[in-house]
């Protein structure tokens, strides 16, 4: 078993405005930069050698007929690269695990819905050889608006009254309820896509396969140059020292925790106190960034249907790579712009090569806590 230094990510009560959360936690005394922690020991399990570091490939080196994805920085073929990714929407639930090729997205999304569990949205950009890609549940309007940002196909299967207008707008394109069901699982977690049947209903609804240039913001993020990795020490001399990002105080439910391997770089995503999975790869979910993107939130209804505003310039959050963060603040324009993060000197950041998980937090809920990272060098908190 390989063990990792950590750094605990810890919630206490304060009136910050940071981010929120909403379960309050007794903090663990954070261990001493030097200290060598067995992940087994707080319960958690890793694989790390199942996913390799992103290799470095500079400009020069991209082989004929290859660019850089605009999700990843890493490099696709062209073809790849101008078709439109799927947005799939897929449960939390424990009973919904394992899953099928969710490892493949670029980017995901995580958020809460009803009854305080969350789901995640996958933003997957070469889905053409993928014959079972879930499970497959209903979508929010919030997802929504963050699947427009990356010219996507949306696969769902429903949603509440909520979503019913997004849907009938023209330039949204989604297949709803189209899926295969697997009888060895139960409903409702049991319906999946394949290309197969994406390419059949794109066909059919008549939606183009290729990126609309009207609407994709084809420099969605802005990497770090030549297929590099993002040094935040290097640039930011408050950059804090994160290991660990323990997000069960903000989805109380799932658990949400992502643990940084030295060797290969990359976060690992744990949920429910195990490792997330991906049963058709065999691979652990890990993200060589991460965003904690402070959201204003609130259930709308008494079914706890949730909103979010995805629209904004006023907030805050976090940005995480390579075992450092800093603060970020973000703003998004329009329902088909990207969303932007920028450092406090109000540049915008530079992201690792690699993929990116969002985490989206609800502010604005009385009584919430402020997560506050606690810098292992010193054992002093800071934010």
């Amino acid at each position: 078993m390989k063990k990792f230094k950590i750094a605990m990510l810890i919630a206490i009560t304060a009136s910050m405005s940071v981010f929120g959360c909403g379960k309050e936690a007794t903090p663990d005394v954070a261990p001493s930069s030097n200290e060598v922690i067995d992940v087994t020991d707080i319960g958690l399990e890793t694989q790390p050698d199942q996913v390799a570091p992103v290799e470095q490939v500079t400009d020069a080196d991209l082989p004929d007929g290859y660019v850089r994805s605009s999700l990843t920085n890493e490099p696709v073929l062209e073809d790849v690269y101008m078709h439109r990714p799927v947005a799939v929407m897929v449960p939390s639930d424990k009973v919904a695990q394992p899953q099928y090729n969710i490892s493949q997205a670029g980017v995901m999304y995580e958020c809460l819905v009803e009854g305080s569990i969350t789901r995640t949205m996958c933003i997957i950009e070469d889905w053409q050889d993928l014959d079972k890609i879930g499970n497959i549940r209903s979508a929010r309007d919030y997802f929504i608006y963050w699947s427009f940002e990356w010219d996507s196909i949306l696969l769902h299967d429903g949603g509440p009254f909520y979503i019913d207008d997004l849907i009938a707008q023209e330039t949204t394109n989604n297949i709803s309820g189209r899926g295969f069901r697997d009888s060895s699982r139960n409903a409702p977690h049991n319906e999946y896509y394949s290309a197969d049947i994406v390419n059949q209903y794109c066909e059919e609804y008549d939606y183009t396969l290729w990126h609309r240039t009207e609407i994709w913001d084809e420099d969605h993020f802005n990497f770090a140059p030549n297929g590099g990795q993002s040094d935040l020490t290097a640039t930011y001399n408050d950059a804090l020292e994160v290991y660990t990002v323990d997000l069960s105080n903000c989805y109380p439910v799932t658990d949400s925790t992502f643990i940084y391997d030295l060797e290969t770089n990359l976060y690992y995503r744990y949920i429910y106190g195990a490792p997330h999975m991906d049963e058709a790869t065999g691979e652990q979910l890990a993200f060589s960034n991460i965003i904690l993107q402070n959201t204003y939130g609130y259930s709308r209804d008494a079914k706890d249907y949730r909103i979010y505003q995805c629209q904004d310039d006023t907030r805050d959050g976090w940005f995480i790579t390579n075992g450092h963060a800093i603060h970020v603040t973000w703003a998004k324009s329009s329902d088909y712009s990207a969303t932007r993060y920028f450092d406090d000197n109000g540049n915008e950041i530079q992201l690792s090569t690699g993929k990116t998980m969002i985490c989206i937090l609800q502010d604005g809920d009385g009584g919430n806590l402020d997560s506050i990272f606690l810098d292992s060098s010193d054992n002093e908190v800071a934010h």
